[in-house]
């Protein structure tokens, strides 16, 4: 929901056009940065997604390198070299659609306790809030803030 959100926003502001491939491609990468973890539920979706949580969480833990800017890189990169493998045109909705689902997740995990550490486990920046994911905070703050995202790019038109 957030990822909608996001691209609501932030596409009238870069000029990007707000398609429905994007809007899925938003959803769906809004969930990647948890394939490192086996029980998320991206993890769950098919086989490939089972065998590609395993691969990564042998590899980081659940908020290691897919929760940080280095992890949203790689997922453009993965991203724009399927559509070019498959020679898909239009892809700035799709891309941006990758970068925004992405960055969702990210920021809405920055309001969880755990929170992310963007830059790497190293990195002192590190940013975390008070909502508990699954908590009530969580099924009313993420609502409201899409509402306002919502309203936001209704006033941006």
């Amino acid at each position: 929901m957030m990822s909608i959100g996001m691209i609501l926003v932030l596409s009238p502001l870069i000029g990007v056009p707000i398609t429905i491939v994007g809007i899925i491609v938003a959803a769906v990468s809004s969930l990647i940065p948890d394939i490192d973890h086996p029980k998320s539920f991206i993890s769950h979706w098919n086989a490939f997604t089972q065998m590609i949580s395993r691969g990564v969480s042998g590899i980081t833990s659940h908020r290691g390198i897919t929760h940080t800017i280095y992890g949203l890189g790689i997922w453009l990169l993965v991203v724009y070299a399927a559509l070019n493998y498959f020679n898909i045109s239009g892809q700035t909705p799709i891309l941006f659609g990758a970068f925004a689902g992405y960055l969702s997740h990210l920021v809405a995990d920055s309001f969880n306790p755990q929170g992310v550490r963007w830059l790497g486990k190293k990195a002192k920046l590190h940013i975390s809030g008070p909502i508990n994911t699954g908590g009530i905070h969580e099924k009313y703050f993420i609502p409201m803030l899409f509402i306002g995202m919502v309203l936001l790019y209704t006033r941006l038109l």
